[in-house]
């Protein structure tokens, strides 16, 4: 399972996670399992997959088949986020 990084809103991208592409903008990913914050009443939070970039920033780092990366959350990027929200 991925975490975040030292840097703020950087996510760890696991060694040898191969890339995707989203559906929509086209731009490389990576999918990570991530727990969110756990609701009220709840002790743990639920495992959820999570879409990450790293185009475009001087941090960001693509893993490779024996080193981490890093990237953040490419909802902050992607021009078709909108679409891709719940309505809860």
């Amino acid at each position: 399972m991925a975490t975040i990084t030292g840097l703020q809103g950087f996510f760890s991208i696991p060694a040898g996670t191969k890339p995707s592409e989203c559906d929509r903008c086209h731009q490389t990913i990576y999918w990570i399992e991530h727990r969110c914050k756990p609701k009220k009443g709840e002790t743990i939070g639920k495992l959820s997959r999570l879409p990450i970039s790293i185009k475009d920033n001087i941090h960001a780092v693509a893993p490779t088949d024996t080193t981490w990366g890093q990237g953040f959350n490419h909802f902050a990027d992607c021009i078709y986020a909108e679409s891709f929200r719940r309505n809860t």
